[in-house]
């Protein structure tokens, strides 16, 4: 029988397996959730859940389907993802991985998705190209979405602050330039 040999110390916000294998590192967002302070932490901890079936938490705030891609990807099912996905469809993930601090474990695939849509999105979807971009911390695409804006944008600025609850990007990102 092989010894198990720790490489990072333990930590008390880590997920356990019943061998104290660690199945998940919750991100910084989410450590506070699996304190015992909060239901799914006091839950985690107590004896009757160690005695039942695993605990399921329900996210009902975030997409599912940009959960699902985030999971997938992160547990090296890129052959489950979509290879061409729409800006949408990255807007979603983006938000996702900015809110769980999983940007950088998607550093490379965004730049794959983003750069072909800089030349192939039209100016009304340029926006999200534009916030997705910001959320990946991707300069280069960023930079290229802004300069289709300045050339493709017939509107006003104002237009593209979103009012419905969408994710945005910061006013001042869009720069000096008048608004009104």
């Amino acid at each position: 029988m092989s010894r198990r040999i720790p490489i990072v110390p333990k930590s008390d916000s880590w997920i356990l397996d019943d061998e104290g294998d660690v199945m998940l590192v919750p991100p910084t967002s989410s450590r506070a959730m699996f304190s015992p302070r909060f239901r799914e932490g006091s839950s985690l901890r107590s004896a009757e859940h160690r005695s039942t079936e695993p605990m399921i938490i329900t996210f009902p705030e975030d997409d599912p389907a940009a959960m699902l891609s985030l999971c997938q990807l992160l547990h090296c099912h890129v052959d489950m993802v979509d290879p061409n996905p729409d800006v949408m469809t990255l807007l979603g993930l983006a938000t996702v991985c900015d809110k769980y601090n999983c940007v950088p474990a998607l550093r490379y695939p965004s730049r794959i998705w983003l750069n072909p849509l800089v030349d192939s999105t039209g100016a009304n979807d340029l926006n999200d190209l534009l916030v997705a971009s910001y959320l990946f911390d991707c300069a280069e695409v960023f930079t290229k979405v802004t300069c289709k804006l300045l050339e493709k944008w017939t509107g006003s600025f104002k237009e593209l602050i979103r009012d419905d609850g969408g994710i945005t990007i910061p006013i001042s990102i869009y720069g000096e330039t008048q608004i009104d």
